[in-house]
């Protein structure tokens, strides 16, 4: 197993940037009252932090790489980018039980390019997910895409 030593601090903090504790108790209760589109994104979005907690374990050597499982993971963040989000935030879909921010509508086409930007890094871990040393730059370029949308686009409840 090939085990990565310097980038190990880099990596937790570009996953603690990609909002890596979405998945909590705080996290359910805060969303218990969401319905519609609001929680079909907020689920999409579960479902993408799952996928990279997973990695970020692999990347991190707390679990065996397994090329086979990175690529699937990368294929789920990918296949939930780009359109699959932005159509989940029309407007007049902010309410009290979600944590978009109005800057995603004041700022539509910084959002869509983000959205559109996990698709595609996520692609490219998947390309690269035979090798673990291969995969580094692809990972940490897709947790700063995943933190640089919640930095702009989102507000933590509680």
């Amino acid at each position: 197993m090939f085990q990565m030593r310097k980038p190990l601090p880099l990596l937790i903090f570009a996953f603690t940037l990609a909002g890596g504790s979405i998945i909590s108790i705080e996290w359910a209760v805060a969303h218990m009252g969401a319905s519609g589109v609001v929680k079909e994104r907020m689920m999409l979005m579960k479902d993408i932090s799952k996928s990279m907690k997973e990695i970020a374990a692999m990347m991190k050597g707390e679990v065996d790489y397994d090329s086979e499982k990175m690529s699937s993971l990368a294929s789920i963040i990918a296949s939930k980018g780009g359109e699959q989000i932005t159509k989940l935030f029309p407007n007049g879909s902010l309410d009290e039980t979600t944590e978009a921010l109005p800057s995603i509508w004041q700022d539509w086409a910084k959002f869509k390019a983000v959205s559109g930007q996990l698709e595609i890094t996520a692609n490219e871990l998947k390309a690269v997910s035979g090798d673990q040393f291969d995969a580094m730059g692809p990972f940490q370029k897709l947790a700063q895409t995943c933190g640089a949308c919640h930095r702009t686009f989102r507000q933590k409840i509680n």
